[in-house]
């Protein structure tokens, strides 16, 4: 019985240090393990229950500003067309 205490509170002790401190927008601070994460959104695990935040609504996650600029596709299609005029290519084929 001792022993499955310690192994108890051991668990507890060590789950508690992988925890991300998440501060939200509107000023919620929420202390959770992260066990999902997508450019879309979080999921953490908020005492047994996942709770899914959207990256929108956060802030900061362990004080790291999360990055909000959306990728950028890299097509430039006027330099497209101007190599298409070059070969001769037919505008609207």
């Amino acid at each position: 019985m001792r022993t499955l205490l310690i192994t108890f509170f051991v668990t507890l002790l060590s789950a508690s240090c992988y925890s991300e401190t998440i501060k939200l927008k509107n000023g919620k601070t929420v202390q959770a393990k992260i066990i999902e994460k997508t450019d879309n959104y979080i999921k953490i695990d908020l005492y047994g229950i996942p709770i899914k935040y959207y990256t929108e609504d956060i802030e900061t996650i362990d004080r790291a500003v999360l990055s909000r600029k959306k990728a950028e596709t890299g097509i430039d299609i006027e330099h497209i067309r101007k190599q298409l005029k070059e070969l001769n290519y037919p505008e609207h084929s």
